[in-house]
């Protein structure tokens, strides 16, 4: 049996960004490896909009949702058996925290000459905006496509210097910076513990000798840090099309 731990965004979808689609040719592949003994789990920082928008109908059409594991905001959010629930550390962030944060970094943006979109939202705002996506145990920033100044530097800029100016310490805080956006969350919500947490309901008695993390960004390789059997699979710049490319070379079927 081989276990795989998949990464979304830029992985089992299309291409990186906010509209691209989950390529359904990956999550064909699926059946045959839960068929033959395969586990896996889908690990992602996203929220569980995004979740419901775009992945979970595509798993749900080809019959696997009940079967794959899915980890949202890194592991606040999971989906088990087909079952929804969350870490009470989560509705803790989000009730303590998220919507403080938010008029700190607009407060600070603001300063900047920068305007604030202060309603959680789907899709990118007008150019010149900072904006949040909609979360619950993480508080994601974005930067706005095709602004000089809204820039992903200035976003995690921004929100360093509120999480500081609000007393947030780095002990019991994480500030990741990805590609497009600065998410912060309590320390321990990332994707090293999201594939530590996975392998434990998959495979609480540790009888899978190899696991693959399949992801494309320098956060996805933590996975790999969370057990020595685990060994990461880099597909940047490639997205989906990089994970058929692999699991073509290993035949996992």
């Amino acid at each position: 049996m081989t276990g795989y731990l998949f990464d979304i965004d830029g992985t089992i979808t299309e291409k990186y960004g906010l509209e691209s689609p989950v390529d359904k040719r990956v999550i064909e592949r699926f059946p045959p490896i839960l068929k033959h003994g395969g586990k896996i789990a889908l690990i992602t920082g996203r929220s569980e909009w995004y979740l419901n928008d775009n992945v979970l109908p595509v798993l749900v059409e080809h019959g696997v949702l009940k079967d794959v594991l899915v980890l949202g905001e890194y592991t606040y959010f999971m989906i088990c058996h087909g079952e929804k629930s969350w870490n009470p550390e989560a509705l803790e962030f989000s009730r303590e925290y998220r919507n403080k944060l938010k008029r700190k970094i607009a407060e600070l943006a603001e300063e900047k000459g920068v305007k604030t979109k202060m309603d959680d939202t789907k899709y990118d705002p007008e150019t010149g905006e900072l904006w949040f996506e909609p979360g619950v145990g993480v508080l994601s920033v974005r930067c706005t496509p095709h602004d000089t100044r809204v820039t992903v530097d200035f976003v995690y800029n921004i929100t360093m210097n509120a999480t500081r100016q609000l007393g947030m310490t780095q002990e019991r805080f994480d500030i990741k910076k990805g590609d497009i956006s600065a998410i912060v969350s309590y320390a321990d919500a990332n994707k090293e513990n999201a594939a530590r947490r996975a392998l434990e309901i998959l495979d609480p008695n540790g009888r899978i000798k190899r696991w693959y993390a399949v992801g494309d960004s320098a956060m996805d390789e933590r996975m790999a840090d969370a057990d020595a059997r685990i060994q990461f699979v880099s597909v940047k710049g490639l997205a989906s099309r990089g994970v058929l490319e692999f699991l073509d070379s290993i035949k996992p079927f």
